[in-house]
């Protein structure tokens, strides 16, 4: 049994501690969180975890806490008759060194086989374990490969002409403008297709005619549909749509 914290930020009742216990043969693990690390707390968390549910257990491994080892846990443990181990790292070795070799008994036991043979057997199980690995690994790829080919069917690359009208994402990805937070713009623009490239590639050139250096790949533009908006702003600033004009000319 151990402490786990302290936890920031806490949760919404100002549980900021987790009191973890897990049983030693089943691997069962109970938890529960907590606002503070007291005597207490680990009392009322033995009493209504574990010896409600499961029963009195034969003892409890923990470290060398202040709470672990205080005098109403003594009396706890005295009064329920359960013993109160505390864990060192020579204790911890020895307890998981004997979790080994009773696994290996048990397993020599269930398949008739000792010392050499034994070995050999668990070889072998080795070597048949690289094969079922890279079994599982093709299985995945080839999976993978089909859920690729069946969205590949779906999807329809857009291609652009020069002098049309396009949005530009917003580069990196999930970028955020300082004041707006989440409500950050995705798309920026409009720009002018300048000149089709190879593989998929466009270079732009922005409103005030400068070009764009660095090509951009077609997934990250889409086209540009003019709002009322758009149209009134074209009336009041026609460089966009003269610079269209010339582009197409």
């Amino acid at each position: 049994m151990d402490l786990i914290g302290k936890i920031y930020p806490t949760s919404s009742k100002q549980h900021c501690f987790t009191i973890v216990a897990t049983d030693y043969f089943t691997k069962w693990v109970e938890a529960k969180p907590v606002k503070s690390t007291t005597s207490q707390e680990i009392i009322t968390f033995i009493d209504e975890q574990i010896i409600q549910w499961f029963g009195i257990p034969e003892s409890i491994t923990t470290d060398r806490g202040s709470s672990f080892i205080s005098g109403e846990m003594l009396n706890m443990a005295e009064a329920f008759k359960f013993k109160l181990l505390q864990s060192t790292l020579r204790t911890m070795l020895k307890l998981i060194d004997r979790q080994n070799q009773q696994s290996n008994s048990q397993n020599c036991s269930s398949t008739q086989l000792i010392g050499e043979d034994y070995s050999q057997a668990m070889l072998l199980e080795l070597e048949g374990l690289d094969g079922s690995r890279l079994y599982t690994l093709n299985k995945l790829f080839a999976g993978k490969q089909a859920v690729s080919r069946a969205y590949n069917k779906r999807v329809k690359n857009e291609s652009f002409e020069e002098g049309e009208i396009v949005w530009k994402v917003v580069l990196p990805l999930r970028t955020h403008i300082a004041g707006y937070g989440k409500w950050s713009p995705t798309w920026e623009g409009p720009f002018i297709i300048k000149q089709i490239l190879r593989l998929g590639a466009y270079r732009l050139q922005d409103r005030d005619g400068d070009v764009h250096a660095a090509p951009i790949n077609g997934k990250w533009l889409k086209k540009f549909y003019s709002t009322m908006w758009d149209s009134q702003a074209m009336q009041t600033n026609p460089g966009i749509k003269r610079q269209q004009n010339e582009a197409v000319v």
